[in-house]
């Protein structure tokens, strides 16, 4: 009984820290935006779409800006959010899979850095390992990353076969949208799991003494930064990178009707977050398209296995 009553506990924590305090509301309904970027190699520039053949490699970032009209917000909060990539190729048993980039190991006790830098969310060179950018502290394994794949909606996931990143223990998919009955410490655990941006004030409230990781600046932040290597199916398909709905903090807690989503800013040396925002998704897209001899070559052997099989 002892043990349930602590789990029971470590949800409801959980889950105030996805909800966070509802009497706060939002101080602006939308004021910022979630944006992701696929990098054109043709172009040597980050945009929004790019047409690739099966097998390349593509390399692509999360963005987020403030859009709001409060003159005093001068950097980043905080975010949550989990990146999804629909029309995946997860079927491995013919072929290659669609398959993700190894993560930035992050247990800072190995020597290497949790984060990634400025410089390398900027470049669209590809990378030894990828993950976070610059923003938020190691937490342990609460928030290691971790790769979902979700097919035949498994796991609360759409219709279709999809990726998702989130942390380790982020194994659901969050639901879009929750009801005052629907915001349970469960369902608000799956918030509280996913990917994090956030970091301290510029200055502490305490000691004064100035952070010096602290990261001023509020347009074009780039929190994320990842790489997908196309598989070899053959097939003209579209892949939409974007963020799952639901995966942003909620105004509401347990129990609470309140389901706006929101981030956070800061507004002064002191602040570690406090101005919050409702955040605008937009997506990319990948447009994987068949080379004309590759195709002319699998309906070649196609007209070659069917005429053996008349014969």
């Amino acid at each position: 009984m002892l043990t349930q009553k602590r789990v029971t506990l470590s949800l409801v924590a959980l889950a105030a820290v996805a909800g966070n305090v509802s009497a706060q509301g939002l101080n602006e309904s939308s004021g910022a935006r979630l944006f992701y970027q696929v990098f054109d190699t043709a172009s040597n520039s980050w945009t929004t779409s790019i047409n690739v053949a099966p097998g390349a490699r593509v390399e692509w970032r999360a963005v987020v800006s403030y859009t709001g009209t409060n003159t005093n917000v001068s950097a980043l909060g905080g975010i949550y959010y989990q990146p999804t990539l629909s029309n995946v190729d997860n079927d491995a048993t013919i072929g290659t899979q669609d398959e993700f980039r190894p993560w930035r190991t992050q247990n800072p006790l190995t020597g290497e850095p949790a984060l990634l830098t400025a410089e390398e969310g900027e470049t669209g060179l590809p990378l030894f390992s990828y993950g976070r950018v610059r923003f938020g502290p190691w937490f342990g394994a609460s928030n290691t990353l971790s790769l979902f794949r979700h097919t035949n909606e498994s796991s609360n996931a759409p219709a279709g076969s999809w990726v998702r990143i989130a942390t380790t223990q982020g194994t659901t998919w969050p639901r879009p949208q929750l009801s005052g009955s629907e915001a349970t410490a469960v369902n608000l655990n799956a918030i509280a799991r996913g990917v994090s941006a956030t970091q301290s004030s510029a200055v502490s409230p305490i000691s004064g003494a100035p952070n010096t990781s602290h990261i001023a600046g509020t347009q074009d932040l780039v929190i994320f930064r990842c790489a997908i290597l196309l598989s070899d199916l053959q097939d003209a398909r579209v892949l939409t990178l974007g963020t799952a709905p639901g995966s942003q903090q909620r105004v509401g807690g347990v129990g609470d009707a309140d389901d706006r989503r929101f981030m956070l800013w800061q507004t002064s040396p002191t602040d570690n977050g406090t101005w919050r925002t409702g955040v605008t998704l937009e997506s990319a897209s990948i447009h994987v398209i068949p080379t004309p001899a590759t195709s002319s070559l699998l309906a070649a052997l196609a007209l070659v296995a069917t005429r053996r099989r008349r014969s």
